[in-house]
């Protein structure tokens, strides 16, 4: 889980999955990035849609909109970091278990719904020493669910572009290519 795994790991066409920290990292912070994207979008929208009846002017309710960004930014962005960090172990964990699965399909199924748990996990979290326990019956919790798996999977997606380029067949496949020798190799 260092710098050794890192460095000099060459691909082993039994593990044609396997990730290292730094693919894990990678895709953690891809996945972070768009989360904030999306989060600050959406406060964005709602800030404005929020403010066009109540600002008195423009000005007011640009102020509005940018304490709401800022809000956001900060809260936000150290909940979803903290987030990122804790999820980083059990995302390697859940890599390293699918190492010798080939199946694109079968990765993106596993990551969309580890993704999916994610936002409603957080909110449970977050909201069981309060009363607001009620949040998970909240549509926030299908949209959180649904914004966390897009962003996982996004950033699998990325982190995953060099194992998914390793398995690709090098040209077309010829039905007896295994018995014909490759370019440029000895007969």
């Amino acid at each position: 889980m260092g710098e050794d795994d890192d460095h000099g790991r060459a691909h082993d066409p039994d593990a044609p999955m396997t990730a290292t920290w730094s693919d894990v990292l990678s895709g953690a912070g891809h996945a972070l990035l768009l989360f904030m994207v999306l989060l600050l979008g959406a406060v964005a929208v709602t800030a404005i849609i929020g403010v066009s009846g109540t600002a008195s002017d423009l000005v007011t309710g640009a102020v509005g909109v940018a304490q709401s960004m800022l809000w956001t930014a900060l809260i936000g962005g150290s909940v979803a970091l903290l987030v990122m960090l804790t999820g980083m172990p059990l995302a390697w964990l859940c890599a390293c278990a699918m190492r010798r699965r080939r199946s694109v399909a079968f990765h993106v199924v596993v990551w969309g719904v580890f993704g999916l748990l994610v936002g409603p996990s957080v909110i449970a979290v977050f909201s069981a020493p309060t009363d607001v326990g009620f949040l998970l019956s909240t549509p926030f919790a299908p949209i959180s669910a649904v914004v966390t798996g897009v962003c996982v999977l996004y950033g699998w997606w990325r982190a995953s572009r060099r194992a998914r380029r390793l398995m690709r067949p090098h040209g077309p496949v010829e039905a007896n290519d295994g018995l014909t020798p490759r370019r440029g190799s000895p007969p």
